[in-house]
């Protein structure tokens, strides 16, 4: 995914240059927001006849999430549980 991105983060950060600490952290918090907020909804639709993944050969514990090892591991955590929900997270020991 990062590969597909990365001509629009570029840009982004082309266009944030010169940007102040605090935008730069509203930019991260937005695109994570961003991220644990469509992989709800894929999860959520992934059985659906819309799903981009019915076609797939999926497991019955298939899930899409946000696994962000490079951040500490409360907001890792917080991740996670954003984007695959904490009960889904505890079940499948992803936490």
């Amino acid at each position: 995914m990062v590969d597909a991105l990365s001509q629009s983060y570029n840009k982004l950060s082309e266009l944030m240059q010169g940007s102040s600490e605090e935008d730069w952290e509203q930019l991260m918090l937005y695109q994570y927001d961003f991220y644990t907020t469509l992989c709800k909804d894929l999860n959520a639709e992934v059985s659906s006849d819309l799903s981009p993944f019915k076609t797939w050969n999926t497991s019955k514990d298939f899930i899409v999430g946000v696994f962000e090892e490079q951040e500490s591991e409360e907001f890792y955590t917080d991740l996670i549980n954003a984007s695959v929900g904490e009960d889904v997270a505890i079940k499948l020991d992803v936490v």
